[in-house]
C-alpha cells in the first residue's frame, strides 16, 4: 500500500496550481570549513604562524551555492513548488546558478542582474562536550556581500520584471541585512504589490537594528509575515525589552511569552525558529512546536533556517494550519542538516521518512 499523506498532499497540490513564488536577492558562492572547536582553530592558526606562515592540511571543506534567497529557491523547488528567483552574478556565478537550477528549468525562472555575487567562508565548530541531540554544531561566516550590498528597487523596472512579480503568488525578501538599499527594496517592492502574500526574513540584523525596527514601524501593514531566528529576535528585543530576550536554556514557555509581547507591539505576525523549536504569534494567541528529534550525525547547520523558510512559506500558501505548518517546516530542516548531501527534502524523501520513521505517532497528522 502506497504512503498516503493529506497534508504533503495539500503542498503538491499547491504546487501544481498556484502561481509561482518570487524570492530576492542574494546569491553567494559558500565554502564551508569544518572543524572540532575555536579552540583547535586557534591552536592550528597559532602553531603555523609561529613557524613562519604556510598551508594548513587536511582540512574538512566544501563549496557550495549559497546565499539566503538562492538557498529557499533551491528548497522550493525540491519541494515542488514554481519559482522567480531574482538575484546578482557575474559570468561565473551565473553558470553556476544555470547548471544547480537546470533540473529545475520547467519550474524555476531566473532573473540575474550584471554585478558581483557574495562570497562567505563559514566556519563550523563541533562542540565535544556535547551530544548530537543537544544541536552542538555553531558556524561562524565571513562574508564578502559584493553587490549585494546595493541591491535597489532600481534593479527590477524592466517591464518583465514587474509583470514577473505582479503575477506571483507570494513575495520572499530574505537578507535584508546584508543589503544596504534593503528597506528601499523592501518598502517599495511590498507596496506595489498589495494583493500578494509578502514574507520577510532580515537574516543577522544586530548592526542594523534600528533601522530595520523603524522599517518594521512604517510598512507593519505590508508584511504577512515576518520570519526570525534567535539571534534575530534577541537583537529586536534588546531594543525593546531587555528582560524577554531568549537566555541559553531558555524553555518553550520562554519563547511563547516572548513571542507574543513582540508580535502585539509591532502588530505583524511572527514565525521565529529556534534550536528548540518554532513558534508562531499573531499577538495574541500564540503556537509552539518542538524540533524533530533525530539521532543521526548532524552533517550541516548552514542553510538550514532557508530550509525551514521554503517549507514555512509553502504551508501558509497551502492553507496548511500553524501547528501543521510549523511541524512541516521544523521535519524539512531536520532531514536537511542530517543529509550527507546537504541536500534539502523533496515530497518523495519527506514520505519515505514518514514511513519508515519509528515514532509514527509524531506523524499521525500527516
Amino acid at each position: 500500500m502506497s504512503f498516503q499523506s493529506p497534508i504533503l498532499d495539500k503542498i503538491q497540490n499547491y504546487c501544481l496550481t498556484m502561481k509561482p513564488i518570487t524570492v530576492m536577492h542574494d546569491f553567494f558562492i559558500d565554502r564551508i570549513i569544518r572543524l572540532s572547536s575555536t579552540d583547535s582553530l586557534i591552536d592550528l592558526l597559532k602553531e603555523k604562524s609561529d613557524t613562519g606562515g604556510g598551508s594548513i592540511r587536511n582540512i574538512n571543506t566544501i563549496d557550495v551555492k549559497g546565499g539566503n534567497a538562492v538557498n529557499v529557491a533551491y528548497c522550493l523547488a525540491k519541494l515542488g513548488a514554481k519559482v522567480n528567483l531574482f538575484t546578482i552574478t557575474n559570468n561565473i556565478g551565473s553558470s553556476i546558478l544555470k547548471s544547480t537550477f537546470h533540473q529545475y528549468r520547467k519550474t524555476v525562472n531566473l532573473f540575474l542582474k550584471n554585478g558581483q555575487h557574495g562570497c562567505t567562508t563559514s566556519l563550523e565548530f563541533y562542540n565535544k562536550k556535547n551530544n548530537v541531540s543537544d544541536h552542538s554544531f555553531v558556524n561562524v561566516m565571513f562574508s564578502d556581500i559584493g553587490d549585494i550590498a546595493n541591491f535597489g528597487p532600481e534593479l527590477l523596472k524592466s517591464k518583465k520584471d514587474l509583470t514577473t512579480i505582479q503575477n506571483s503568488s507570494c513575495i520572499m525578501i530574505v537578507n535584508w541585512a546584508s543589503n544596504l538599499k534593503g528597506t528601499e527594496l523592501v518598502t517599495e517592492i511590498f507596496q506595489k504589490s498589495n494583493h500578494i502574500f509578502h514574507y520577510l526574513d532580515p537574516a543577522d540584523i544586530e548592526t542594523r537594528k534600528d533601522e530595520f525596527l523603524q522599517l518594521l514601524n512604517n510598512i507593519y501593514k505590508r508584511i504577512d509575515v515576518l520570519s526570525l531566528n534567535e539571534n534575530e529576535f534577541n537583537s529586536i528585543m534588546s531594543i525593546l525589552n531587555k528582560n524577554l530576550i531568549l537566555q541559553s536554556r531558555y524553555t518553550d514557555d520562554d519563547i511563547k511569552n516572548s513571542l507574543s509581547v513582540l508580535s502585539k507591539h509591532i502588530k505583524i505576525k511572527i514565525d521565529l525558529h529556534t534550536r528548540i523549536g518554532s513558534a508562531w504569534s499573531n499577538g495574541i494567541t500564540v503556537e509552539f512546536v518542538s524540533s524533530i528529534n533525530d539521532d543521526r550525525k548532524i552533517q550541516t547547520t548552514t542553510g538550514a533556517g532557508d530550509c525551514w523558510d521554503a517549507a514555512n512559506v509553502l504551508g501558509y500558501l497551502a492553507g496548511l494550519g500553524n501547528y501543521e505548518r510549523l511541524f512541516f517546516a521544523n521535519l524539512c530542516a531536520s532531514l536537511y542538516i542530517h543529509d550527507e548531501f546537504l541536500e534539502p527534502p523533496s515530497i518523495n524523501s519527506i514520505q519515505e521518512f514518514i514511513k519508515h520513521n519509528n515514532t509514527k505517532n509524531l506523524f499521525k497528522n500527516f
